[in-house]
C-alpha cells in the first residue's frame, strides 16, 4: 500500500489528549462501519499516565502531521 494510502472508505482521524498536553495519535477511521466519535484511554507520555485521547474535529489542525506506524509527531513545530 502506498504511503498516505488507506483502505477504501476510511479516513485519516487524529487524537488529541484531553490533558491538554498536545500530543496526539493518528487512527484510521471507516466512517460506513464506525459513525460515532473515536474515543481512548491510552498512554500519554507528557503526562506520564494514561488519558483520555478524544477526535479531534478541526480539520485545519491536521496540517504538519506526520504519519509514522511507531509514532506520532508535529512537523516543522518547534
Amino acid at each position: 500500500m502506498a504511503k498516505g494510502a488507506t483502505k477504501a472508505g476510511a479516513i485519516l482521524v487524529k487524537l488529541v489528549s484531553t490533558a491538554q498536553t498536545g500530543f496526539f495519535y493518528v487512527k484510521r477511521k471507516n466512517p460506513k462501519r464506525l459513525p460515532r466519535k473515536l474515543e481512548f484511554i491510552k498512554y500519554d507520555p507528557r503526562v506520564r499516565d494514561a488519558a483520555r485521547f478524544c477526535l479531534c474535529t478541526d480539520v485545519s489542525r491536521l496540517r504538519g502531521v506526520a504519519i509514522d506506524a511507531t509514532r506520532s509527531e508535529r512537523v516543522g513545530d518547534d
